[in-house]
């Protein structure tokens, strides 16, 4: 089974690929021209299913998916992604001075946060315009009580 990160990183990617190459002023990296090309996309939406690996027990099979870019600024777009009539996922792109973040916001129908949430990692410095990788980050383990928002902090180390 493929991990749920992976999945979304590679639907991140087939998103991007049907986007157009931004044009616009020279980015200082590819980091920045691919975060630009995307918040270009504001109001899209994609629609899709999976295509492999082909196992019937997978959570997105035979289900709809949808990527909708829905919310952007000069440093953050939020893309919802829907899996047939789950709702709880939103990719969220961060784009800081040299950096490009991204997470998953994952919530429960009350829109609180899963215990499992904003999970994912930092570009590295040798994506492209039209691709980025985003390796995974090691979450901390925080004691209950400690503050959601420790909880879901990701370490870099």
């Amino acid at each position: 089974m493929t991990p749920s990160y992976l999945r979304s990183l590679i639907a991140a990617a087939g998103l991007l690929a049907l986007a157009p190459l931004h044009t616009g002023a020279q980015a200082p990296d590819a980091r920045g021209t691919f975060f630009t090309s995307l918040r270009d996309l504001c109001g899209a939406r994609f629609e899709g299913a999976k295509t492999f690996p082909d196992d019937p027990n997978d959570a997105f099979a035979g289900k709809l998916l949808v990527a909708e870019v829905v919310s952007c600024t000069d440093s953050v777009v939020r893309v919802p992604f829907v899996v047939g009539a789950d709702r709880s996922r939103t990719w969220v792109f961060r784009r800081g001075a040299n950096s490009l973040q991204l997470q998953h916001d994952h919530r429960h129908e009350d829109g609180t946060p899963d215990s499992v949430n904003l999970y994912g990692g930092m570009a590295t410095a040798t994506g492209t315009a039209r691709s980025q990788s985003f390796p995974a980050a090691v979450l901390r383990r925080v004691p209950r009580g400690a503050g959601a928002a420790a909880s879901s902090s990701p370490s870099t180390r």
